[in-house]
């Protein structure tokens, strides 16, 4: 959104001409797919950073929010850590 210049999801669909459920969706690698010109989103992949997104961040469900067992520090701290690999990775690339 911030790099489209964008403060809304609305905005950000509209500014590039995407379908609603493109951009109301939880499907993390549908985002990337989407949202990244390709060239991105290919180096992002063919990266240490993508198999981050791939292995472990693109794992995250929505219905973790209700599920009952809490995931120990290790797979919290191995989530995390993804994420900010990627982030980091498209702070510098994207």
């Amino acid at each position: 959104m911030e790099r489209h210049g964008c403060n809304t999801l609305a905005e950000l669909r509209e500014h590039l001409g995407l379908k609603s459920d493109h951009v109301y969706s939880h499907a993390l690698e549908s985002l990337v797919t989407d949202l990244l010109p390709k060239g991105t989103r290919k180096r992002l992949f063919d990266g240490e950073a993508g198999m981050a997104f791939t292995s472990k961040v693109n794992a995250w469900s929505p219905d973790w929010r209700y599920d009952p067992r809490t995931p120990g520090m290790t797979e919290a701290t191995t989530f995390l850590e993804a994420i900010d690999e990627v982030w980091n990775w498209l702070e510098s690339n994207a």
